[in-house]
């Protein structure tokens, strides 16, 4: 039951903004002392959200019948293509299509396909230690940004108010003798070059499988044992040479 997303108005299968998703799934072991033990589970997988906006009958009707052709969730084997890629094994991710005729625009309607990868041949071989990359303006990120701390602190609250606490950072043995770090990185307004550079650092990683060396911008402080705090980079593709995302990144002992 192979086939290919139906293109719409005269030869494009997607329209801005296009949501795409970079997922892994990694299993991670977090000991007291803040040190971990991780696993990869699986090579990256492809999830999309393509909105289409002011569609004309005849292409609402082909897309239609492209869902009844899958039934819905029940096919795997379709294509779609996004610039110069190829995203292969696709499903459907719901099993019903609605759309709805605008008010303003009789004839015209709007919808939405999700979808996603069940299986991907284009896997990355896993690089560790090597440094969160620049932005080819040599900036090391953008602003906004947010920085956070974290210790861990076994604790017993009586009723009485009174407060039993233990830290496990403390400074012993291998325990860390400060909080551990982390961030959250947005970027807007991104090229697809640098874009680019990020979705293939990432996908180096496997997600939060990685480690690597982080430069903290408020203190030029380098922290060498950090990770991605996430498995799914989301990209929102807005326009062309446009694009939006963000990205958690932590500090482990």
């Amino acid at each position: 039951m192979a086939g290919t997303l139906p293109t719409i108005l005269g030869g494009v299968q997607a329209l801005y903004p296009v949501t795409r998703t970079v997922s892994f799934l990694t299993f991670i072991g977090m000991n007291l002392d803040g040190s971990e033990q991780r696993c990869k589970q699986r090579p990256a997988l492809a999830r999309f959200e393509l909105p289409y906006v002011g569609i004309p009958k005849s292409d609402r009707d082909a897309m239609a019948t492209f869902f009844d052709a899958q039934k819905g969730l029940y096919d795997s084997t379709w294509s779609l293509t996004l610039g110069s890629t190829t995203y292969s094994n696709l499903a459907l991710e719901d099993d019903v299509f609605q759309s709805t005729e605008r008010l303003d625009a009789p004839m015209l309607y709007d919808f939405t396909i999700r979808a996603r990868q069940v299986q991907s041949r284009g896997v990355t071989t896993p690089s560790q230690g090597s440094a969160f990359p620049a932005l080819a303006s040599g900036n090391p990120l953008q602003l906004p940004y947010a920085a956070a701390r974290r210790f861990a602190v076994l604790r017993n609250d009586n009723p009485n108010g009174i407060r039993y606490a233990y830290s496990w950072f403390d400074g012993s043995g291998t325990f860390p003798s400060g909080a551990l770090r982390g961030w959250t990185l947005e970027y807007s307004g991104v090229s697809d070059a640098d874009l680019a550079t990020q979705e293939a650092f990432f996908r180096s990683q496997w997600g939060m499988w990685g480690q690597f060396a982080f430069t903290d911008p408020d203190n030029s402080t380098t922290y060498t044992k950090v990770r991605y705090d996430m498995d799914d980079l989301v990209i929102r593709h807005l326009e062309l040479n446009n694009n939006a995302f963000s990205v958690n990144l932590v500090q482990t002992n």
